[in-house]
């Protein structure tokens, strides 16, 4: 045992554990979190009877648990599955996919019903001016709890999560409430007159912002046994088609076991193709709403799931309990259908079929051959996934979310001729880093 060390977050913790050979775990408790670590094990969250039967077998794990045993949340994270423990069939979808040459997918699962949210951004919610929003905030609670909290108001219109779990609700500036909205919620914020939805995101950057959404998804949630599907999609160049926004657009996922049968279609899967089947995700591309389908290839080899070493670095729901699948590298494409109807040609319809294409920034090797794999697919957020893992694996941190997002733009724009000498001497270097 080692002495505890003051204002240390999760994921460095994590690292330092990772380093010593004999070091089998470690305890965060200012995020209300045990996190547990083995040997033989690697990064995916488990259901109640895998933590029991872990728990059973592992002093150490009992050991920190019990030590959390007083917090209100207690969530385990093992860093890789064992041989004879259960995975969701559907963490084989886990991961990044090539929709269509414009669009990647990210499908992952995560802990708590994200229905009636939407990820802003790294950072403090602002508005379309970048004015802040006025607000109440407290100290240690779930993710959960602080989403609740911003539920039970009509006139909350986000929140902020951070990664020490301290959460600040937002309300537009006619409706920030003159006394506490709830226990937790101590310190007032005055804000500068923020109004309307939220748009962006600003300093400080050790948060993430979501915004409230008119549209309720609750009844399109889709729950497994140890999380939610959801769907990201993202802009292959960085931009939406139209120049509208470089934000990303977020759904949560329906998942079956068996193919539904929907009208407009483009027809039944192939035959060769299995469940679990994703159902009916859907995004706009310019004036074209895109439908897409897809299942798992009929002839996979057995299972064999690997972990993401450093996702914290780069997962924006990792925090809240959103690294919840390892993943299956060997399947490298999917059977995708995609639906199209051209709004702005009076609805024409078409209908394209094929294999989606895995992009694997998360895992390609923080090495010349590693970059060249990331410059070939050509995403820019693949890019940003590999420049942010590098600048972890260089024992350092970004320390101005703006200025790093400005240094991705001008390093996809030199893409093409950019090697890894050139991007590790660029990350290093800049004064976004430290």
């Amino acid at each position: 045992a080692g002495p505890p060390k003051a204002l240390v977050s999760p994921a460095p913790c994590g690292r330092a554990c990772a380093r010593p050979p004999g070091a089998m775990g470690f305890v965060a408790r200012s995020s209300l979190r045990v996190v547990l670590g083995a040997a033989a094990l690697g990064t995916a969250a488990v259901g109640e009877a895998q933590l029991q039967r872990f728990l059973s077998e592992n002093a150490i794990a009992r050991t920190a648990a019990a030590v959390n045993a007083s917090a209100p949340t207690a969530v385990a994270v093992v860093d890789r599955i064992a041989a004879n423990q259960d995975v969701d069939p559907g963490c084989a979808f886990a991961g990044f996919w090539e929709v269509t040459p414009e669009i990647v997918a990210r499908i992952w699962k995560v802990s708590p019903d994200l229905a009636g949210y939407q990820h802003v951004g790294r950072g403090s919610c602002r508005d379309g001016g970048s004015r802040i929003y006025g607000g109440w905030s407290g100290e240690s609670m779930s993710f959960d709890v602080c989403k609740a909290l911003c539920d039970s108001s009509d006139t909350c219109v986000g929140m902020e999560y951070a990664f020490d779990g301290a959460c600040t609700v937002r309300y537009d500036v006619e409706d920030v409430p003159e006394d506490p909205p709830a226990p937790g919620l101590r310190t007032f914020i005055d804000g500068d007159d923020a109004t309307g939805d939220v748009a962006g995101t600003a300093a400080p950057w050790d948060r993430t912002c979501y915004k409230k959404v008119l549209m309720m998804e609750s009844s399109q949630s889709q729950a497994s046994s140890s999380g939610h599907w959801r769907i990201m999609f993202y802009p292959r160049s960085g931009e939406w088609s139209l120049g509208v926004d470089r934000a990303t657009r977020e759904a949560p996922l329906v998942m079956t076991e068996v193919q539904l049968r929907e009208e407009g279609k483009c027809g039944a899967m192939e035959m060769s193709a299995k469940g679990p089947f994703v159902q009916g995700a859907t995004v706009w591309w310019g004036t074209e709403e895109l439908t897409i389908w897809a299942s798992m290839p009929a002839e996979r080899p057995s299972s064999s799931w690997e972990s993401v070493a450093d996702q914290s670095v780069w997962d924006i729901s990792y925090h809240i309990g959103g690294a919840s699948c390892p993943l299956r590298k060997d399947i490298t494409g999917l059977p995708i259908q995609v639906l199209g109807v051209q709004h702005a040609v009076w609805g024409l319809r078409s209908c394209r079929t094929g294999v989606s294409r895995r992009l694997a920034p998360e895992m390609a090797p923080l090495t010349e051959q590693g970059w060249a794999q990331v410059v070939a697919d050509r995403w820019f957020f693949g890019v940003e996934v590999f420049a942010r893992r590098f600048v972890a694996g260089e024992g350092k941190t970004i320390a101005d979310e703006a200025c790093f997002q400005t240094l991705m733009l001008n390093i996809w724009e030199a893409l093409p001729s950019t090697q890894m000498g050139s991007l590790a001497s660029q990350l290093s270097g800049s004064r976004c880093v430290q």
